[in-house]
């Protein structure tokens, strides 16, 4: 293996365990279960795919500001870039579900979502809490944001759904997510609108 091999190894071993100590909701046995179990469920709800793609329509279709709609397009060109990214980088490098995920998730594309890495909910949120920062700079909206985007974390973590390093690395790429749309595809937006 070498050296690298065996610290790439090492490393994965201490995530595994960290994570697993961290999976406080995942199995009937877990000590936070029923209650746990059932608000970090609803947090799970809140970040997923379908209701982010939903959502910015909806927007959409109800904003009569051109500035607005502009604003909501970057939003909806993110959420679909993102499905695409985290999707392409799961099949990629397939890794499984931590063994204690109880596979109960609703909504989901079997082939892409059977595999941790990375957090679907991460790389959204990542990419969401960026998107707020920037477009509502204010005290309140940007609290709000990473409340929910905490609370997504830690519902991926204790739901035992992901890994520490899926999460944390979810999140770098919805981050830069956000800097590519925002960078070709607002560019894009305001020629055309």
């Amino acid at each position: 293996l070498g050296i690298r091999g065996s610290m790439w190894r090492l490393l994965l071993d201490l995530d595994a365990s960290i994570s697993a100590r961290l999976a406080i909701c995942a199995t009937a046995r877990s000590p936070l279960q029923k209650l746990g179990r059932w608000f970090f469920k609803s947090v799970e709800y809140s970040g997923h795919g379908l209701f982010w793609l939903l959502f910015p329509c909806f927007l959409y279709y109800n904003t009569s500001s051109q500035a607005g709609k502009s604003v909501i397009l970057e939003l909806l060109i993110g959420i679909v870039i993102d499905l695409i990214i985290q999707a392409i980088l799961k099949v990629i490098v397939r890794r499984h579900r931590p063994v204690y995920n109880t596979n109960d998730m609703r909504w989901t594309v079997r082939a892409v979502d059977s595999f941790s890495f990375p957090s679907g909910h991460a790389t959204r949120f990542g990419f969401l809490v960026a998107f707020v920062r920037f477009y509502f700079p204010g005290l309140l909206e940007r609290a709000v944001m990473s409340t929910w985007t905490l609370l997504i974390v830690c519902s991926r973590l204790a739901l035992g759904r992901h890994f520490v390093s899926d999460v944390i690395c979810g999140l770098f790429i919805g981050y830069i997510d956000f800097l590519l749309v925002h960078e070709y595809a607002g560019y894009v937006l305001r020629s055309f609108l």
